[in-house]
């Protein structure tokens, strides 16, 4: 806010509702950063996967895993640092 212009918006107040209680007067901003994260398996018949077989969920599971639970959504307020995984879906493999 410190380089918005309020001339060139001619006056008007600038707002957004996005999720607060009604009534409710929010004096934050948000700021977001996106992250997409491929990761590639190695699909193996089962019979002879011991040792090489890579399964991509699994991976992907241990990756959320790692990410800090106490800054989730879930648990923390929004207005905190959070991370928050919203789309997950693959195959064992890559494909």
């Amino acid at each position: 806010m410190d380089y918005f212009d309020v001339k060139k918006f001619w006056g008007i107040l600038p707002y957004s509702r996005a999720g607060g209680e009604i009534g409710e007067l929010e004096y934050e901003n948000f700021n977001a950063a996106f992250a997409r994260v491929q990761i590639q398996g190695r699909n193996i018949h089962p019979g002879t996967a011991k040792g090489k077989m890579k399964n991509a969920i699994l991976i992907g599971h241990e990756f959320n895993e790692m990410l800090p639970v106490f800054e989730r959504p879930s648990i923390r307020r929004a207005t905190k640092v959070f991370f928050h995984i919203n789309k997950f879906d693959g195959v064992v493999g890559y494909g």
